[in-house]
C-alpha cells in the first residue's frame, strides 16, 4: 500500500542566523543528535523520501543539501528553494528548531491538504496559523519569485495572494512553538524529557 508521504517531498527551514540564540539551532542537541539530524529521522520515519536541508551546508544522513537562491531573505527564501529543487508537486515544510513537532500532527497536514485541492495548507491554533509548519505547492514558485524580488518578504505575502487551507491542531502548543533562546531551549529539554518516546 502506497505511504501517504510518497508524494510528498519534505524541506527542513535551517537557515538563519540564530542571533537570539548565540549559536546555530540546527546544531542543538536533542536525544544525542543534533536538531536537524533528529528532524531527518523523524521525517525519514514517516516515510519521506525526498528530504532537504535547506540553508544548511553540513551533510546529514538521509537529507541533501538545498541552498539558498536569494540570500538572506528569511523562510521564504527557505521555502523558495526547496520547492525549486523539490522532486515532488508538493513539499512539507518544518523549521528545525520545532523537533517536538507530533508526527500525528504531519500526518493530519498532508491528508488535509491532499483533500483540499489548494497550493497552501498549514497548521493553526486557536486562530494563530503556522506557516513554517505546512504544506505549499511548487505552483507557487513565480509568485514566491515575485514577492523575493521586493523589499517585503513576509511568507504571510502568499496567503494574501492565493488559496490556503487551515488544518486544526489541538494538542499541546509547547510542542509545535519555534526555539529562539536559551531559556526556550532548556524549556524544550524539559518538556521532551516528560514525553513517552525512544531516542530514534
Amino acid at each position: 500500500m502506497q505511504k501517504s508521504t510518497d508524494s510528498f517531498s519534505a524541506v527542513i527551514l535551517a537557515g538563519g542566523k540564530s542571533l537570539r540564540m548565540g549559536k546555530n539551532k540546527s546544531e542543538l542537541e536533542l536525544c544525542g543528535m543534533s536538531f536537524a539530524e533528529y528532524q531527518v529521522q523523524k521525517l525519514r520515519r514517516l516515510g519521506f523520501r525526498d528530504i532537504m536541508l535547506s540553508g544548511y551546508d553540513k551533510p546529514v544522513d538521509g537529507a541533501r543539501n538545498v541552498p539558498d537562491i536569494f540570500l538572506r531573505q528569511g523562510p521564504l527564501g527557505g521555502i523558495y528553494a526547496g520547492l525549486c529543487a523539490a522532486e515532488n508537486e508538493n513539499c512539507f515544510f518544518i523549521s528545525v528548531d520545532t523537533p517536538l513537532c507530533p508526527e500525528d500532527a504531519i500526518r493530519a497536514l498532508l491528508s488535509t491538504h491532499t483533500q483540499s485541492g489548494n497550493p497552501i495548507t498549514v497548521l493553526v491554533h486557536a486562530d494563530q496559523l503556522e506557516p513554517l509548519i505546512g504544506v505549499y505547492s511548487r505552483s507557487l514558485c513565480p509568485l514566491a519569485e515575485d514577492i523575493l524580488k521586493t523589499n517585503r518578504t513576509s511568507v504571510m505575502r502568499l496567503f494574501d495572494a492565493g488559496a490556503y487551507t487551515l488544518c486544526p491542531y489541538t494538542g499541546d502548543m509547547s510542542l509545535i512553538e519555534s526555539c529562539n533562546t536559551p531559556e526556550e531551549y532548556k524549556k524544550l529539554i524539559a518538556t521532551f524529557a516528560n514525553l513517552p518516546h525512544d531516542c530514534v
